[in-house]
């Protein structure tokens, strides 16, 4: 599993630099406040202003090995906090929790898009073709929705002490127990 979350890293740094970076260019030439941005969103890390500086005198690769560097500590720093073996479960856990959920969601806007698909005869378009070209796109929506779900959990997921859950759920009880649950 750990393997497939770097892989998710590296996709979703690609995915960004193709977005916002192009190649040719220095990064005081691309909309870098939007990248960092997008990184700050689904990771919580944003660089410091004079790191900020030195990166608009970078190019796409230097940038591209900078973020793969921070992905990867990022992840090392959360696995310290969590330990390997706790780090394993909750990559596994939420791995098929993000899939469960996200692939359910799938599953319906297809059967939906099955249901609507007709329509694209009647603009003279073959159905079958369109249906297959729709489904391609939300296929890649899916995975980029589930990578992006996963690292944002992943990287912001903090472990609760058996005790701290047990005063969590014993304050939710009280407060379910003094409105009277749900006949209010």
């Amino acid at each position: 599993v750990s393997e497939t979350i770097m892989d998710f890293f590296h996709e979703q740094v690609d995915e960004w630099l193709e977005f916002y970076g192009e190649d040719r260019r220095p990064a005081e030439d691309w909309p870098l406040q939007d990248l960092l941005d997008a990184v700050e969103a689904l990771t919580g890390w944003a660089p410091d202003k004079s790191r900020k500086q030195e990166w608009l005198k970078m190019r796409k690769p230097e940038i591209e090995e900078e973020l793969r560097e921070k992905m990867k500590e990022l992840y090392q720093r959360k696995e310290s906090e969590l330990t390997e073996e706790i780090m394993r479960q909750v990559e596994r856990q939420l791995l098929l929790q993000v899939i469960d959920t996200h692939w359910k969601e799938h599953l319906t806007a297809l059967n939906n898009l099955r249901q609507g698909i007709h329509l694209e005869g009647m603009a003279q378009r073959d159905p079958l073709v369109q249906y297959k070209m729709e489904s391609f796109k939300m296929f890649e929506e899916l995975r980029q929705t589930i990578r992006e779900d996963l690292i944002n959990f992943l990287l912001n997921v903090e472990a609760v002490s058996e005790m701290e859950e047990s005063n969590v759920m014993e304050g939710a009880q009280m407060q379910h127990d003094e409105t009277g649950g749900l006949d209010s």
